[in-house]
Formats: C-alpha cells, sequence, structure tokens
C-alpha cells in the first residue's frame, strides 16, 4: 500500500503547480495501491480555496479512505517524543499520518523532508521521498 502524502495532493491541485510536476504526481495518486487517510484529507482541504472545493473532494474521492483508530493519537505522541529526542521537531499532523501508514502498512510518498527523517528514528515508517520536478 502507498499513502501519498498532503505535499502531493496540494501541488496536484494547486493551478500554479508546473505541469511537469503535476505528471510526476499523477502515477501516485492513480496507483490502485494508493490511500487516503484522514488527516492528509484533513490537511488538503482545510487551505483548498473555495471555488476548488468540490474538484479536489471528487478527486479524494477516487482513493480508498483508511481510516485513524483512536489508538493512532498515543502512537503518534509517543514517535513525537522519540523524534524530539532525536533532535527532530516534527508537525504533529506529520506525525499522526506517520502512526496512519504504519498501523495500515503503507508507505509514504512525499515531498516533505520530515518524513524522510522520521524514518530514521522510526525504523516501522517506509518512506518515499521524491524531489519536486
Amino acid at each position: 500500500m502507498m499513502l501519498p502524502d498532503s505535499s502531493l495532493w496540494i501541488d496536484f491541485t494547486r493551478a500554479k503547480t508546473p505541469q511537469a510536476v503535476k505528471q510526476q504526481i499523477a502515477p501516485f495518486l492513480a496507483s490502485r495501491r494508493s490511500m487516503l487517510c484522514e488527516p492528509v484529507r484533513f490537511e488538503v482541504l482545510r487551505g483548498e480555496r473555495k471555488a476548488d472545493r468540490i474538484t479536489t473532494e471528487a478527486l479524494l474521492s477516487t482513493v480508498p479512505l483508511v481510516r485513524t483508530p483512536a489508538s493512532l493519537w498515543q502512537d503518534a505522541g509517543r514517535n513525537g517524543q522519540l523524534c524530539q529526542d532525536a533532535g527532530l521537531t516534527v508537525p504533529p499532523l506529520d506525525l499522526l499520518i506517520a502512526a496512519v501508514a504504519v498501523h495500515h502498512g503503507a508507505e509514504i510518498v512525499t515531498f516533505d523532508e520530515h518524513f524522510e527523517q522520521m524514518a530514521v528514528v522510526l525504523p516501522k515508517l517506509k518512506v518515499r521521498w521524491i524531489k519536486r520536478l
């Protein structure tokens, strides 16, 4: 399984993103192995422009949504402590997204270097960091 992070979805839906970057992202979003989690959906829709919300929600609905069990909040908190102990300050929702990915056995696909740094500290976290074209 593969969990495209918010960074991919946001770049894909943003009008000003270069076409080459959108083409780079498209295979990850369209893959049958892709899934969406509630924290990523929240991050994408939270900042979406009013005019684009219906289109973005329709796009997000094409990918299976996996749930975030309540216990993952505790896992995210512990992971945050481990990261903090290693000198990494990670945004809270990234910690939750990482916990969801580990729980569901998914690899996070992202432009965000936080996940790559977290994977050093959290051995069960699988990350495919890609560089924007």
